[in-house]
C-alpha cells in the first residue's frame, strides 16, 4: 500500500511525494536504530486447527518473525500513507475514507494476529507525527530565500 500510495502523491503531487519519502526514511532509521539497542518480542500464541485462516496465520508467522517489534514498521507506514494524504492537496472525500479504512485495517490486524501490541502502535503514530514536522520544518528551512550578497563566495 506505502509503495503505490507514494507513487500516486509523486504523480499528483511532488512536494507530498517528497515529504513522504523523507518521512519514511526518517521514521525506518528511527526503528532500525531502535531494533539494534532495544530487541523486542511479541509472544505469539499456539495456532490450533489447519482451516485456511489458520493455514494463512501461520504462513503470516513464518514470513515476520515476532521480533522488532517496538515501533511498528506496518503501522506507522500504513498511518503515514493516511498522514500524507490527509494533509494532501489532492485529497477527496472518497479517498481520505478508503485510505483510511485500509490503514485502519492493517494497523488493527497487527493486533488482532498478535504481530504487535498497542505500545507498538502508539510509538509508531508518535514516531510519525515527530518526523513529519521535523520535514516540513527542514522543507522550509531548505526553501527560504538566501540573500545573493550571503551566497556569493566574492562578497566583502
Amino acid at each position: 500500500m506505502s509503495t503505490r500510495a507514494c507513487c500516486s502523491f509523486f504523480v499528483k503531487d511532488v512536494r507530498t511525494f517528497y515529504r513522504a519519502i523523507a518521512t519514511y526514511t526518517i521514521c525506518a532509521l528511527v526503528c532500525y536504530l531502535v531494533y539494534s539497542v532495544f530487541q523486542t518480542t511479541v509472544p505469539r500464541p499456539d495456532l490450533v486447527g489447519h482451516d485456511p485462516l489458520t493455514r494463512l496465520v501461520a504462513y503470516i508467522y513464518h514470513r515476520d518473525q515476532p521480533f522488532n517489534c517496538f515501533p511498528s514498521i506496518h503501522c506507522f507506514s500504513s498511518y503515514m500513507v493516511f498522514r500524507m494524504l490527509a494533509s494532501s492537496s489532492f485529497k477527496t472525500r472518497r479517498s481520505l475514507t478508503l485510505v483510511g479504512i485500509g490503514s485502519g485495517l492493517i494497523i488493527l490486524s497487527t493486533q488482532f494476529i498478535k504481530q504487535h501490541v498497542l505500545l507498538d502502535l502508539v510509538a509508531a503514530i508518535a514516531l510519525v507525527e515527530l518526523a513529519l514536522p521535523a520535514v516540513m520544518l527542514a522543507e522550509r528551512w531548505l526553501a527560504r530565500e538566501v540573500p545573493v550578497a550571503e551566497r556569493s563566495y566574492y562578497s566583502s
